[in-house]
């Protein structure tokens, strides 16, 4: 799978239609935010809290959503739910399929970046 696949090209372009040449720094500041939350949660996974699990897995998905990183949401969406409904679940596992999938979407922005649409 290629990394612009980790992005819905049908949110991109609307992105585009919409903000021109400007719709870049949607995904910049995307990739700002995202990196923090994505540290947050590895350290919530790490000290087991539910709650900032839940909490920065809940902005991952939303923004995530946002830019057309369906596959990243739905995996954050995943771990949200189970750490909102104290479900038993391997949260390791889930963020390092989480990560790659991040890694990916990252990638497809830098793509963005030099074919500039």
């Amino acid at each position: 799978m290629s990394d612009m696949e980790s992005l819905d090209k049908k949110v991109v372009d609307e992105l585009y239609g919409l903000m021109g040449e400007d719709y870049l720094s949607v995904y910049e500041a995307f990739e700002r935010s995202s990196n923090n939350s994505m540290q947050e949660l590895e350290i919530a996974i790490e000290q087991k809290d539910a709650i900032k699990i839940e909490t920065n897995s809940h902005t991952l998905k939303g923004s995530s959503a946002n830019i057309g990183a369906n596959k990243f949401s739905a995996l954050c969406k995943i771990i949200m739910d189970a750490a909102r409904n104290n479900e038993n679940i391997d949260y390791a596992l889930h963020y390092n399929n989480a990560r790659q999938e991040y890694a990916s979407v990252i990638n497809a922005i830098k793509s963005l970046r030099q074919s500039n649409h």
